[in-house]
């Protein structure tokens, strides 16, 4: 079968199946896709007479092309056609063509000998093949015997060629795709000069700093090299904004970078100041690896992000570190790189490309541009801001704006920049600070939510500020400030008062403390953005907001773990007497108040945000809450109930996850016609939700953990829903039917993870036709999956400790798109035969499956296996053919003891991977050793020892994002 083709691909394989599709081509395959290269490989074993056309559209599409021209290659037509449609490619299209020949020699290739010149001494005598088409492959066969390529008999072993091959792809790819460097002015030079660093003998990693003040492209250099060299590494990292990441989260950072070094799922270091154990260090030290830790600003945190500072890492790897400060770099690097300016010629290229959208300017603009250049100092940020000032404007204009910088009295970066806020009328103005001081790394459609409404052109402002080089908009959709436009931001604002009480936006702790602390608050402020952990302790008035009349934002948060924010704020006598009604965001982290203000009136009220607070309720009665989107008060483990919510119409997301004193919810939620998402997991009293959910948009909903529902809702419409989690329900029996028509475009995710006493899962889950990822693990009573009665579009199914599952049915066949089955721990006796059209299948664990005895004979037909658990399977005495597509065989292997008379055909057959072969005679030597214990690791939740810790929390506004 065939796994679904995608737009667009890196490289396109050509190769005859019978040759080395179980072979070469899937250890290639393999390499590809660990090294996160799209690839196409055609898995339908059985081909029509034409080549189809979403494989044209393939190869078409396709950057690289490899050929695998093997001994019965030229006997294939349909191999002959995708050749020949290759050869096309690379004429008209420039794609880049790497032919493998594997044992056999180029020289038969181009002159169509041996094998080659019997299939097409066939074809010259076949009625039925074109001649026209004959020609076309001999000039192809010809054409491709032309280009440099490998040939499998001058290198060997066969692993050697796989490295070489793929790292001759990278290297093309590379050139292919120099998005980030491209256009870069000045760019070539300055790498060349850190390679030369790179390249210095060293005995042991080789580790640079990049050093230079704020805009002068320092992480620009330090990601250009990334990707300029990266190829030559194993394992590649660039760790971005570290400067901020490691002030919150060094645990994460730590656990992500030496998973993705590693190449393991999860590794998890509890504590950062344990060592890693000797293996784990000496694997690193065998991995080539690039590392890239960009905006350090300190050695401290980055010796601990990597463990035992740089001698964990192998003289062949290369550490790249960017830093504004230059005693940082001297304390953790071997050399340093100081930044150097870009010259004249390089300075007004890239303020013309700004300004002019061409290289150079005309000699029309070439003096002006050169007196605007000049105060720059060659400051790359600059120079775009300026650059970008400067784009479509009139004579008038330039007149102008040089005049405002020759009146600069200092003409340092920050004055500069000024100039191009000074441009931006009223709206625009105060919409870049409230990025500047509040939101940077804000999602975009966050940010537009909060602020549509008082702003009367959001999104064109944005654009506009956009345009101007003054923000940015990030991979993921989050508005990023440059630390010295945000500087700039933030003296603007210093600079409206010497008394912050007078300023729009405070955010210095000491400030916004003594404001709280002497009630001194005044209408001037419209914004407060605290960070709790770098805040003494403040002792809140009743009326400490009272003067604040015109606040918008008031943001109360952790930059890092610390014990409780909350207990860093206190109301003096226990609650708050005022809160503006200007508010339009309110983020507050372990709010102390029990309850808010019972006049405040939150009308205009758009994202109310309270996570892990002491609130009991919110307030009494029925707010008008016609702009309130958003709701959060997860982990608030004294609340009690929410309020009457049939005011908030627009409201889109309610977050309360793990509010465990939560008994109800309001019956209002069931009538909220536009929710997208509702969370309600770990709730763990709540005994009674609305019968239906009501909203015909809803995309995301979580009951997880809600211990006593006995129900899952109705959910009158199923069009847009994405994500379903319905885990760790103990008293949920079964799932609701729910007819094929109202599931429209379906459910994405499905999740019932220790639902002990579900009992089978609705036969109408076939028609599911969007479901693809289906998580069942842990449902000990569940006792069969059901049938599936037409083609499903599933990527991964864990059913891993479902006691007793007996069987998988044998229409496993329809999952021709399912890449990982876990079944660990299941009574599973026997695997259905059909589970050899499963194409697609990379993960299978059976480890810990008792009762299996066998597997079915044609397992080796799963071309794209790559992982196979056996461990623990007792009654398993034998195995058959094993895909050649295996990897990390250590872990593949059973380990119990193996009877000591083998039958005829016991152990491993004879068409498998040698390592295998070997790995499993291993296994009958230690046949006298004792039984080896099955380490499981895995932690499923007990209802009775459900612990609700932070670690458990789930950022659903970012997951909505992605749903």
């Amino acid at each position: 079968m065939e796994c679904s083709v995608q737009e667009r691909y890196d490289v396109f394989l050509s190769f005859r199946g019978e040759d080395t599709r179980d072979s070469f081509t899937s250890h290639l395959y393999a390499a590809l896709c660990d090294k996160k290269i799209q690839t196409f490989i055609d898995n339908n074993l059985v081909r029509g007479k034409e080549i189809s056309s979403s494989l044209l559209k393939a190869i078409e599409e396709s950057k690289i092309s490899v050929p695998i021209l093997s001994e019965n290659y030229a006997s294939s037509k349909w191999c002959l056609e995708e050749l020949a449609e290759i050869i096309k490619c690379m004429k008209k299209n420039g794609q880049i063509v790497i032919p493998v020949f594997y044992r056999i020699r180029p020289s038969d290739v181009r002159n169509q000998t041996g094998s080659f010149h019997d299939a097409f001494a066939r074809y010259e005598k076949s009625l039925m093949v074109n001649k026209d088409k004959v020609q076309r492959w001999r000039a192809a066969l010809k054409e491709v015997a032309g280009l440099s390529g490998w040939d499998s008999m001058a290198i060997r072993p066969e692993s050697t060629l796989i490295h070489e091959v793929l790292k001759d792809i990278l290297k093309k790819l590379n050139r292919i795709f120099p998005s980030y460097s491209s256009g870069l002015i000045g760019i070539d030079s300055r790498i060349k000069h850190i390679e030369a660093l790179i390249s210095m003998e060293s005995s042991a990693a080789r580790t640079v700093g990049i050093w230079g003040m704020g805009g002068s492209g320092k992480t620009t250099l330090g990601r250009a090299t990334y990707d300029r060299i990266s190829y030559q590494f194993e394992r590649s990292y660039f760790l971005s904004d570290f400067r901020k990441q490691g002030k919150n989260s060094l645990f994460q950072l730590r656990d992500s970078l030496f998973t993705f070094i590693l190449n393991e799922k999860d590794l998890k270091m509890r504590n950062l100041d344990l060592c890693l154990t000797d293996y784990i260090q000496d694997r690193i030290r065998r991995t080539k690896v690039l590392l890239v830790v960009d905006d350090v600003d300190s050695s401290a945190q980055l010796n601990q992000l990597l463990a035992t500072e740089y001698s964990l890492f192998g003289s062949r790897s290369v550490i790249l570190v960017t830093s504004k400060d230059r005693q940082v770099l001297k304390n953790v690097v071997d050399v340093i790189y100081p930044m150097m300016e870009l010259n004249e010629h390089e300075a007004l290229r890239l303020f013309s490309l700004n300004a002019f959208k061409q290289a150079y300017p005309s000699s029309d603009h070439m003096e002006k541009s050169k007196r605007v250049i000049a105060y720059t100092k060659g400051n790359p940020l600059a120079l775009k801001v300026l650059g970008s000032l400067f784009f479509d404007r009139s004579e008038e204009y330039w007149c102008s704006a040089l005049k405002r910088l020759e009146n600069i009295p200092k003409p340092e970066i920050h004055n500069v920049l000024r100039v191009s806020y000074d441009v931006l009328d009223s709206e625009e103005q105060r919409i870049f600070l409230d990025v500047a001081c509040f939101f940077t790394g804000k999602n975009l459609d966050d940010i537009i939510t909060i602020l549509d409404g008082y702003f009367s052109s959001v999104y064109l402002t944005i654009k506009t500020l956009i345009d101007r080089c003054l923000i940015t908009v990030s991979w993921d959709k989050r508005l990023e400030v440059h630390d010295l436009l945000q500087e700039m931001g933030r003296k603007i604002v210093n600079d409206e008062s010497i008394r912050p009480e007078n300023r729009s936006r405070l955010w210095n702790p000491e400030d916004i403390r003594h404001i709280l602390l002497e009630n001194k608050g005044t209408e001037a402020i419209e914004g407060i953005c605290l960070d709790l952990s770098k805040a003494r302790e403040i002792c809140l008035r009743r009326d400490a907001f009272a003067g604040m009349h015109n606040l918008r934002y008031l943001k109360f948060y952790e930059s890092k773990d610390i014990a409780h924010g909350g207990g860093k704020m206190q109301p003096y006598d226990g609650g708050l007497r005022f809160l503006p009604t200007a508010l339009r965001y309110l983020h507050w982290y372990g709010c102390p108040v029990k309850t808010l203000p019972a006049y405040f009136g939150a009308e205009n009220l758009v994202v109310l945000e309270m996570p892990e607070s002491r609130v009991k309720k919110l307030w009494t009665g029925v707010q008008y809450l016609v702009n309130l989107k958003q709701i959060d008060l997860s982990w608030s483990e004294y609340l009690i109930k929410i309020p009457d919510l049939s005011k908030a119409i627009n409201i889109e997301r309610i977050n309360l996850q793990g509010c465990t004193s939560l008994v109800e919810l309001h019956s209002s939620t069931q009538h909220l016609k536009k929710l997208e998402f509702l969370a309600l997991s770990c709730c763990v009293n709540v005994r009674s939700i609305p019968s239906s959910i009501g909203s015909k948009v809803i995309r995301c909903v979580d009951l997880s953990y809600c211990l006593k529902v006995k129900r899952c809702p109705e959910i009158l419409s199923w069009k847009f829903l994405k994500v379903l989690r319905l885990e760790g329900m103990s008293n949920l029996v079964k799932f609701p039917d729910i007819a094929a028509t109202e599931i429209s475009s379906g459910c994405d995710e499905l999740s019932m993870v220790n639902c002990e006493k579900l009992l089978s899962l609705p036969s109408s889950i076939c028609k599911w036709k969007s479901l693809k990822y289906l998580y069942l693990s842990n449902c000990s009573k569940l006792e069969s999956f059901p049938e599936i009665l037409e083609p499903m579009n599933l990527v991964e199914i864990d059913m891993n400790k479902c006691k007793n599952l007996k069987r998988l049915p044998n229409s496993i066949y329809n999952l021709k798109y399912l890449e990982s089955l876990y079944l660990k721990g299941t009574a599973i006796e026997e695997i259905p035969s059909s589970i050899e059209h499963l194409t697609c299948l990379t993960v299978l664990d059976l480890s810990d499956c008792k009762n299996l005895e066998r597997l079915p004979s044609g397992i080796d037909k799963l071309c794209q296996l790559q992982r196979m658990y056996l461990h623990s399977c007792e009654s398993l005495r034998s195995l058959p053919d094993l895909p050649q597509s295996l990897l990390h065989l250590d872990d593949m292997l059973p380990s119990f003891d193996i009877e000591e008379e083998k039958d005829e055909g016991e152990g491993p057959g004879n068409n498998i991977n040698p390592m295998i072969k070997q790995a499993w005679s291993e296994v009958y030597k230690k046949k006298d050793e004792p039984k080896k214990e099955d380490n499981d690791n895995e932690n499923y939740v007990d209802k009775d020892k459900l612990k609700l810790k932070k670690k458990k929390k789930i950022m659903w506004s970012e997951e909505l994002n992605d749903v």
